[in-house]
């Protein structure tokens, strides 16, 4: 790896050089009788006994350390990879992960680290062995956006594990699998865009810029949280935090902008396909670096097909930043409560065991503060909730212990272990206990053991009101059915017959 071939690929800032490596396969640096001898550099030298440096003869070219010691063999770097040291006590470092690239000399060079820093494995991993898979043997079978995608969304103090290959079936069997289900949720949205933007023959024009309407705003307000994330986490090299900033707004804007909105394109809504389109086209940029070849595809169906004067490709434009006035805190804070609320409605539907179909009569919540309390206060929200969950009313409580009978029992899988014979003895002890008081003081001590409140269960009991709790908010559904609500759900299954 000389020194011209790296200099392409570096960017320089004062006196340190910033490098991102992706591969090294040429570079070796082998300990022979007659010492240290590197191909395709000049100079090397032993700083300390921990790092091999290599750099150029004139002292002002570049340096690469790799942890190294004198009483170790030698340094390999071969096909991506640095094998440290012979025999039992080698390890293995991938090469544009482990190096440390900086100007060689200097009072203030410093090497800027490129993510870990430490081996990641014992060298007995090995193609030879057959117990390690090289990238391009994995990519074939898997696919190279997903092994992409799979390698930027795993933290770099952990190991990436692999199945055998050739034994792991067809792809999307094996560790791909769980990979292409969260692309294609969003590849979804995609494609919901093109079937109605061609339907409605609609396409792009002006500078965008988010109407009045809530869910715009707060879809918007939630990609500029996206773009701020990933923009420190790439600067941080935290590349992880891209990935789940990524997923986690796939499926915000998936199963809630989306579901609520789709009326709006069956009306032919030209704001709501302009804000489609700008969050689809941002997030393609924001994830260019991490699926070049998927994001570049959209982009030129996006871009390319419909402005001739556009960046010929997604790489060659501008990374996005945030628009600060775009963020709307207060906003987002109460659509997080109303999807909250409705997925508890859900979960006691399905506690219950009353199918989606059937209206049910009302949902009572016990908001955990005044904020939440406000928020489902707002007929608009709660409208929300009940369409959603198929329940007519909803109705605020302070206190559950007026609708349904608490319980606490002790968690006998977390506390079991740690309880021994005193869990009985604890388990008629929270049986006495004023619930309330013991959830709002984060836990309780009986018989000299301190128990934390997931180490404790919370049961309600009542013959028709199926109840669940989450993050200190308390949800119930009343489950009897009026004639009248059967009828309507004897109609609904009706219906979907019919259209079926």
């Amino acid at each position: 790896l000389a020194a011209p071939a790296v200099e392409k690929l570096v960017h320089h800032q004062q006196t340190k050089l910033v490098a991102d490596i992706v591969e090294c396969r040429d570079l070796r640096v082998v300990r022979g009788a007659n010492g240290v001898h590197a191909h395709g550099l000049e100079q090397f030298e032993f700083p300390t006994d921990e790092f091999l440096r290599v750099g150029a003869a004139d002292g002002a070219g570049l340096a690469v350390e790799v942890p190294f010691s004198e009483d170790q063999g030698g340094v390999i770097a071969d096909r991506g990879d640095l094998e440290v040291g012979e025999g039992e006590g080698a390890h293995r470092l991938p090469v544009g992960i482990g190096l440390q690239v900086a100007l060689a000399g200097g009072a203030e060079a410093a090497p800027h680290h490129l993510g870990r820093n430490h081996p990641l494995g014992h060298v007995g991993a090995t193609r030879d062995a057959g117990n390690a898979i090289a990238f391009d043997e994995a990519a074939e079978v898997l696919g190279a956006e997903v092994m992409r995608y799979l390698y930027t969304a795993q933290k770099t103090a952990q190991n990436l594990n692999f199945p055998d290959l050739k034994s792991s079936g067809s792809a999307g069997s094996g560790i791909d699998g769980e990979t292409r289900r969260k692309l294609l949720t969003f590849w979804n949205c995609y494609s919901f865009f093109l079937m109605y933007a061609e339907t409605e023959k609609w396409k792009p024009s002006g500078e965008y810029s988010p109407g009045a309407n809530e869910l715009d705003r707060w879809v918007v307000s939630r990609l500029q949280r996206m773009i701020g994330t990933a923009n420190t986490a790439l600067q941080n090299y935290e590349h992880f935090r891209v990935v789940e900033a990524f997923q986690e707004f796939s499926e915000e804007f998936s199963n809630w902008y989306l579901r609520r909105s789709r009326r709006r394109f069956w009306e032919s809504d030209t704001t709501a396909f302009a804000t489609l389109y700008h969050v689809l086209l941002t997030v393609i940029k924001v994830m260019a670096p991490v699926l070049p070849f998927l994001t570049e595809d959209m982009y030129q169906n996006l871009v390319c097909s419909v402005d001739p004067t556009a960046p010929e490709s997604i790489h060659l434009t501008r990374y996005p930043q945030v628009n600060e006035a775009w963020l709307d805190p207060k906003l987002e804070t109460a659509i997080e409560t109303v999807v909250r609320i409705k997925n508890l409605a859900l979960n006691a539907r399905t506690l219950g065991k009353a199918k989606i179909r059937q209206p049910l009569g009302v949902l009572y919540v016990r908001p955990k503060n005044a904020e939440e309390r406000a928020v489902l206060a707002d007929q608009n929200y709660a409208a929300q909730i009940l369409e959603e969950a198929n329940i007519k009313r909803l109705e605020l409580i302070d206190d559950e212990r007026s609708l349904v009978k608490v319980k606490l029992a002790p968690d006998s899988k977390k506390l079991g272990a740690r309880a021994g014979k005193f869990l009985k003895a604890i388990a008629a002890d929270l049986e006495t206990m004023d619930p309330a008081a013991v959830l709002q003081g984060g836990g309780v001590t009986s018989n000299a053991i301190e128990i934390a409140n997931d180490e404790i269960i919370v049961k309600y009991e009542h013959e028709s009101i199926v109840s669940t709790a989450e993050g200190g908010t308390f949800a119930a559904i009343e489950t009897r059915l009026t004639p009248e609500l059967l009828s309507e759900g004897v109609a609904r299954d009706f219906n979907r017959l019919v259209q079926d």
